[in-house]
């Protein structure tokens, strides 16, 4: 955007630095700490409202143009006058609230706004204190080495020498704080030193500042401790680790990017379970360590090349585990597949194996997690338990991600956007909110999301499912949530029928096979006495073809005797589908039981419902 009165940023930042605050009434703005005081408590403003106080404030008495604002706010952006207004309005809002005797912005029709109120202008002390990097910092914790991250290290340790700052972000247990701990060792030389900043502790966003100062042993009583530390960063060889920012992540984010845009140079690394998205930011997605795909079998020496495998038998061993044997590093393998290669949860699960008998290890996590120990007791509270890690991140969840989370628990495996979709009405969730709590449950590091032909499937792993279950199980839309569950999983396997006649046995199995857990959850809900047998008849009638095509006749048996036991239900299905029940039923008896004297019977049976479809196609067949 350009316009002739626009206001310069070089102009704006040198202003800035020769004036340390402003005051008007009661308030004291600190432009330089990101901070507004109402009698000396925080005020919470937003990016763009503090953004444009700041401006106005700055040039107090003057009209400030409509585009010089644009300019100064949505710098690089084409952005309409609604969000000017609005961001303007929801500033003189807070301002009122705290003050409603007093007004501070006016609006000059057809030109800008004006700061109104008087303006008291403090300088700050003619020299500033710089802190040494290299007596008085924070060194960063010990870590064990890594295994399988050498790829990680060496990709992340040639972007911290880029401008900006790198932010590894991922799952929690997924080893971000030892991988930023090992690149910052392996980049660093002698004459170089490591900060460390542990945001885990902080429970306040407005503890940050002071948290970032101490760990590089600046003076917290100055007036703006983060231009000593860029000071520090820009005058001194240190790379400074901020790790665990997801809990502060506004008032990290607003840090970071000022001293990434003041010190391009400065080598800054981020530990996050989501972006800071700011524009100085690199991101490196840690997923969990590689682990074997139980569906190819494997030898067990190629079994323990694996990174997961690895950390399970060294940490086991390291406890007392004998050698493991080939029985044994099956079930290690299962374990690892179970955990998504999480390095926490492997060390923790590890550790409980290592009190067990090796024949034991099979059976460990059968049931769910619960005989998960607890970890170091030195380590982090959110790191002595699987359930404390994923306690950490839930509690910081908005209302409608945390509930949309406990919603998607109920798939067993991996689901679409469609299905997701299925499930928003369930928690009462909009459509729009529904997706974008969806997305951000991605970008929290809670769910994966891949592409696959051209569609997105989502996948929660199964330490997290089994954690969002049972929040959901306790949640007033935990009922609705699982008849949602049925009819989706109905609706999918109807569409799976029609597609059934015109695609190959492969290519229809590839696209339906991995419904097959899903489908046995809905039809467990729907013939439990709190569900919905009817329903339950329509699942097994459009799950036919899904047993036939996995020759699971047994299974399927099974369930057309539990839909047949409902009388009460099988009312109200149309002929066609007692068609298909019952001669479904005839062939898994032929072919599950082979000659039982009850086949010719279910023959004869289906032989009678295929004439009352009136489906010419039914009664050929």
């Amino acid at each position: 955007m350009v316009c002739e009165s626009k206001v310069s940023h070089d102009g704006g930042s040198q202003a800035l630095s020769k004036q340390k605050a402003y005051k008007f009434g009661d308030f004291k703005l600190l432009p330089e700490a990101q901070a507004l005081l109402h009698k000396g408590q925080s005020v919470a403003l937003g990016g763009r409202g503090f953004d444009i106080l700041t401006l106005l404030v700055e040039h107090a008495g003057e009209v400030v143009s409509k585009a010089d604002l644009f300019s100064h706010v949505w710098p690089d952006y084409i952005v309409h006058d609604h969000n000017l207004k609005v961001n303007v309005g929801n500033l003189r809002r807070s301002l009122a609230e705290l003050d409603p005797s007093a007004e501070y912005i006016a609006t000059i029709a057809g030109r800008g706004y004006k700061f109104v109120a008087p303006v008291e202008n403090d300088r700050p002390a003619a020299a500033r204190h710089i802190a040494s990097s290299t007596g008085h910092h924070t060194a960063p914790p010990k870590v064990r080495q890594l295994l399988g991250r050498d790829d990680a290290v060496r990709q992340i340790s040639g972007d911290i020498d880029q401008p900006g700052y790198v932010t590894i972000v991922g799952p929690g247990g997924a080893g971000k704080t030892s991988l930023a701990v090992t690149v910052a060792q392996q980049s660093c030389g002698e004459d170089q030193a490591i900060a460390f900043v542990d945001l885990s502790t902080v429970t306040d966003p407005r503890f940050v500042v002071p948290a970032i100062a101490s760990a590089l042993g600046i003076s917290l009583g100055l007036d703006d401790p983060i231009a000593s530390v860029i000071d520090v960063l820009r005058s001194n060889k240190l790379l400074l680790i901020i790790d665990n920012c997801e809990h502060v992540i506004a008032m990290a984010a607003t840090i970071v990017e000022r001293i990434s845009a003041e010190v391009p140079g400065a080598r800054i690394l981020v530990t996050s379970r989501e972006p800071l998205r700011t524009r100085h930011e690199q991101i490196h997605f840690l997923s969990g360590l590689a682990y074997p795909d139980q569906t190819t079998a494997l030898s067990t020496t190629d079994a323990m090349q694996f990174p997961a495998v690895q950390l399970f038998i060294s940490t086991a061993h390291g406890a007392g585990v004998s050698e493991p044997t080939d029985e044994y590093v099956r079930s290690v393998v299962s374990i690892c597949t179970r955990l998504d290669g999480l390095a926490l949860a492997i060390e923790l699960a590890a550790g409980t194996a290592s009190v067990l008998a090796p024949s034991s290890l099979e059976g460990l996590f059968k049931d769910g997690f619960d005989a998960m120990g607890r970890g170091a007791r030195d380590a982090p509270l959110r790191h002595q338990s699987l359930e404390a890690t994923l306690d950490w991140s839930y509690r910081l969840l908005p209302d409608r991600e945390a509930i949309l989370l406990g919603l998607l628990s109920v798939f067993s495996g991996r689901f679409s956007a469609d299905d997701a979709e299925a499930m928003y009405s369930a928690g009462a969730l909009e459509p729009m909110a529904g997706r974008d709590a969806l997305s951000q449950l991605v970008a929290k590091s809670l769910l994966t999301a891949r592409h696959d032909g051209g569609t997105v499937h989502y996948r929660m792993a199964e330490s997290t499912g089994t954690y969002a279950a049972r929040r959901l199980f306790g949640s007033r839309y935990r009922e609705e949530a699982r008849r949602q569950f049925a009819i989706r999983i109905r609706d999918k396997l109807q569409i799976a029928e029609r597609e059934w006649s015109s695609q190959t046995s492969r290519e229809w199995l590839g696209k339906y096979c991995s419904q097959i857990d899903d489908v046995r959850a809905a039809i467990a809900w729907a013939f439990d006495p709190a569900g919905d047998a009817a329903l339950g008849v329509e699942l097994v009638v459009a799950a036919l073809p899904l047993w036939q095509e996995l020759s699971a006749f047994r299974e399927m048996l099974e369930a057309i005797d539990l839909a047949s036991s409902n009388s009460a239900a099988l009312v109200g299905l149309a002929p066609l589908g007692r068609a298909k029940l019952s001669t479904a039923r005839a062939w898994a008896m032929t072919l599950a039981r082979h000659m039982h004297p009850q086949t010719e019977d279910a023959w004869r049976e289906s032989i009678f419902h295929a004439n009352g479809s009136r489906d010419a196609g039914f009664q050929v067949r």
